[in-house]
């Protein structure tokens, strides 16, 4: 038992440090509360031959019934220039955009609850790492309607 703990450990360590690696180092997590867990994390290749990293997060646990997920509030991953929308797919999202070395990087949060949001749909606005951007919600393809938080970045103008 001590053992196959001992290597579920060392497993949640490497994939972290894996998603880790794959995001910008002037990123920090999107939330402030405890008990956020990633639920899933991959990076991939795709929309206009971009490199996307994405991580879904999660306030439960991943081996307890996904009905049981929480929502908890969103904060700015990074700072920049930020302007809420709707996709199908990613439901209410928020879209950040910054520039850092002269390379322009992106955010989106997606499928967050329904008039949760502050910011604006209409034009950009400035916003700081760690201002309050929504609470996590189901909306868009959330695979029957589960409360994470849906978290892609990627570089380049899109």
């Amino acid at each position: 038992m001590k053992a196959r703990m001992f290597l579920i450990v060392i497993a949640f360590i490497l994939s972290n440090a894996a998603i880790a690696n794959a995001m910008p180092k002037f990123m920090r997590l999107p939330f402030r509360e405890l008990g956020i867990v990633i639920q899933q994390g991959w990076t991939y290749h795709g929309f206009q031959s971009t490199t996307h990293s994405a991580t879904d997060y999660i306030k439960g646990s991943f081996n307890s019934d996904p009905s049981t997920w929480k929502s908890f509030e969103v904060v700015a991953p990074h700072g920049g220039i930020a302007k809420r929308g709707y996709e199908t797919g990613w439901g209410n999202y928020v879209w950040i955009e910054v520039m850092v070395d002269a390379e322009i990087f992106n955010t989106v949060c997606a499928h967050l609850a329904n008039n949760s949001s502050p910011i604006p749909s209409d034009k950009w606005i400035e916003i700081r790492e760690g201002q309050y951007i929504g609470k996590v919600g189901d909306t868009g393809a959330t695979s029957g309607g589960l409360v994470h938080l849906h978290c892609e970045t990627s570089k380049g103008k899109n």
